[in-house]
């Protein structure tokens, strides 16, 4: 019997815990931008300048835009990364954070596909629900990073940094 009543709490517990944002979001913590190497005496670029130069013409070459299947099929097809953001349009913690994520993938330096896809809320269609099955999402605001071949290759849930996004996306390459 009293095993019965813990395995039925404990039940309740983490299917309470699954069904909700969380209460507090993670602070936020700024990222420093990288300082510009100092110029190679000769005036000549270092080799950081160069790569900088670089990175900077990518710039700009991710996308974040709501789910398709035949968007979805598309980029799966074309060998790109993928980053699958599972989202709930009642999640407030969902809904705050969606612009700086859409930023930080708009700004990333290569090219890298973000997907929100509306989970268990009134805009979820059956394209979603499938995918959402297919990817074991049990919780909204979940992170699901794929890499070229659409094998998943990272997963996190709830708030992050965005010291944490960009190092997680930059892992796709």
């Amino acid at each position: 019997m009293k095993n019965s009543i813990r395995f039925l709490a404990l039940a309740a517990i983490v299917t309470l815990l699954g069904q909700g944002c969380p209460l507090v979001p993670k602070p936020q913590t700024p990222i420093t931008p990288p300082q510009p190497a100092a110029p190679a005496p000769g005036g000549e670029p270092t080799v950081e300048k160069k790569d900088e130069a670089m990175m900077e013409e990518k710039k700009g070459a991710g996308t974040y835009e709501p789910y398709s299947k035949a968007k979805y099929d598309a980029y799966v097809a074309a060998d790109v990364p993928i980053v699958l953001y599972f989202y709930a349009n009642w999640c407030p913690i969902c809904r705050a954070e969606e612009p700086e994520v859409k930023k930080i993938i708009e700004e990333s330096n290569f090219d890298v596909r973000m997907i929100r896809v509306n989970y268990n809320d009134t805009d979820t269609d059956e394209d979603e629900k499938k995918l959402a099955k297919e990817f074991r999402i049990t919780y909204q605001h979940t992170f699901v990073y794929l890499d070229g071949d659409g094998k998943e290759i990272n997963r996190t849930i709830g708030a992050r940094s965005e010291t944490q996004y960009h190092t997680d996306i930059n892992a796709l390459r």
